[in-house]
């Protein structure tokens, strides 16, 4: 059955016909930078893990992936509403629905067996809300940077955004300063070579 849709502008400007369930899919070749950069468990939880794209590079990485979403897009999919879940012991990596950002990030937090990355646009680093509730309180190891707008996959099709986008790293055994890294400078786009299911 069709996602959800919503009139309204939707926050990059593309269209406005937004979908409501906020899926708008990560590129496979974004994901493989972050692991390129960033060791995690063997075991991932990915929470918001729609048709399955931050979960295909996982796999062909050899890590045991758990993939849950509120709305799966794919079989491989289970159901979860993310922000009610109580298992622990995985690292956890999403795309998380920027308008459930603070409450997804507390959760990540207390569920995360060491370390949890997000991919955001750079914009959500931003605002004293966040910093009150996510970046003054949680362990930010890494960010890294994308100094080109992103290709992401909407229920539309591929769509280019009007954001930069960042992965940030949190880590609870964290110590000092958070590393800042520009990745390489190309437009990250989906590519089909990634899907193993």
């Amino acid at each position: 059955m069709p996602s959800p849709r919503v009139k309204g502008s939707i926050s990059n400007g593309t269209s406005d016909l937004r979908d409501a369930t906020d899926f708008y899919e990560t590129p496979r070749s974004f994901t493989a930078e972050l692991l390129n950069r960033v060791q995690f468990n063997n075991k991932v939880w990915e929470p918001g893990a729609g048709a399955g794209a931050i979960g295909d590079v996982l796999l062909a990485r050899g890590y045991d992936v758990l993939e849950t979403d509120i709305f799966p897009r794919h079989e491989c999919v289970l159901e979860e509403d993310f922000l009610t879940a109580t298992r622990t012991g995985m690292d956890i990596i999403t795309n998380p629905p920027f308008k459930l950002m603070v409450p997804f990030a507390q959760k990540a937090w207390e569920l995360c067996e060491q370390k949890f990355a997000f991919v955001m646009p750079i914009s959500g680093l931003n605002s004293s809300g966040r910093y009150q509730a996510i970046w003054s309180k949680m362990k930010v190891s890494r960010i890294l940077l994308s100094g080109r707008y992103q290709h992401v996959m909407s229920a539309r099709g591929e769509i280019p955004s009007q954001f930069t986008h960042v992965w940030v790293v949190f880590d609870k055994g964290h110590e000092g300063p958070t590393a800042f890294e520009w990745l390489p400078d190309v437009v990250y786009k989906h590519h089909d070579k990634w899907r193993t299911r």
